[in-house]
């Protein structure tokens, strides 16, 4: 099981591989299904800067990273408006997000997506934080414009 604030410390290093980063995320999206979504969401809230070193990855250029970073992140807000807010108040992150969207990797816009939708869903705050950023907005016009049948169905 990964602790929180190993996993965030060496999300948060410039130095980790994309390799043992994937490795630590993936392992975040297990720990974090089923019954132990809520005390992982506590945990989060306690410590944003496993959200922070979720958003740092968002940048790399390795897709899978970038779609399962994504993931995680948007497991973390489902359910939950402290974790959502929190989320959207990361520096960086609704533009990495908005970022990844306009990518061509499919995954990694629809993980992306997906992370957007359960903030909104979850917080009122993250629903104006969204709307007010034009670069977010523009990126998920272009989604749901899209004639790619995967993008479509989602």
């Amino acid at each position: 099981m990964v602790v929180m604030s190993q996993a965030a410390s060496a999300l948060s290093s410039d130095s980790i591989s994309d390799k043992e980063a994937l490795k630590t995320v993936t392992n975040l999206v297990k720990q974090s299904s089923g019954k132990h979504l809520i005390t992982s969401q506590n945990e989060v809230a306690r410590q944003p800067e496993v959200l922070e070193g979720c958003a740092k990855l968002l940048t790399r250029t390795n897709s899978k990273l970038q779609a399962k970073a994504a993931q995680a992140i948007g497991t973390y807000a489902f359910g939950s408006e402290t974790v959502a807010s929190q989320i959207v108040q990361a520096p960086g992150m609704l533009d990495n997000l908005a970022t990844i969207m306009e990518q061509d990797d499919k995954d990694a816009q629809l993980e992306a997506a997906r992370t957007v939708c359960n903030c909104a869903s979850y917080s009122r705050e993250a629903v104006d934080t969204i709307v007010a950023n034009g670069n977010l907005m523009t990126a998920l016009q272009g989604l749901c414009a899209s004639k790619d049948a995967k993008v479509k169905s989602k």
